[in-house]
């Protein structure tokens, strides 16, 4: 299984979930990814963007993502594309605006779904709410700003042993 992540698939799942979740700040949208991911692991044996995961401080960070994030917000280092795609407003939330339409072709059919699974279940919650559940045993499997494996997120997960061994072998 190929792990390298696909960063046009990232900026258009940045998109969907600013245009979708009822709170789109810069946290929700790592958490929104995190879940969507973690429920993608388990229905279809892959992640969405095939991000790497960090255990920060307030738990997991899709760090290429936040990488996104953080350079379009700091306007530093970030590409004219980028800067074309979302902007990243306002302190202390950091609020993601789409800044065009959503490519939805460059987004799988699950991909879609995992995501609006995610934002239905976790887009509305507050900070504190997002951090406790995120705050799992994939989170607490590494040490913090350490980087989360993959098989540690696959392990929490229902049909781990299925999986685990799944990842093993791709």
């Amino acid at each position: 299984m190929s792990r390298k992540f696909n960063q046009e698939k990232a900026l258009e799942v940045i998109l969907y979930i600013a245009a979708n979740a009822p709170i789109a700040d810069v946290y929700h949208i790592c958490k929104i990814c995190y879940f969507a991911d973690r429920y993608h692991l388990e229905e279809y044996g892959r992640q969405v963007c095939n991000d790497t995961y960090y255990a920060m401080k307030h738990g997991p960070v899709p760090s290429n993502i936040y990488r996104l994030l953080a350079e379009t917000r700091d306007k530093q280092n970030s590409s004219a594309f980028t800067t074309e795609v979302f902007s990243v407003e306002g302190k202390p939330t950091h609020k993601v605006k789409p800044l065009r339409p959503i490519n939805e072709n460059r987004l799988s059919i699950s991909d879609i779904e995992a995501l609006d699974k995610a934002i239905t279940d976790y887009g509305s919650m507050s900070f504190d709410q997002l951090q406790d559940l995120s705050h799992d045993q994939a989170w607490e499997s590494a040490d913090i700003n350490d980087v989360i494996s993959l098989e540690a997120i696959a392990i929490t997960l229902p049909s781990s042993s299925d999986l685990v061994e799944h990842l093993r072998e791709n």
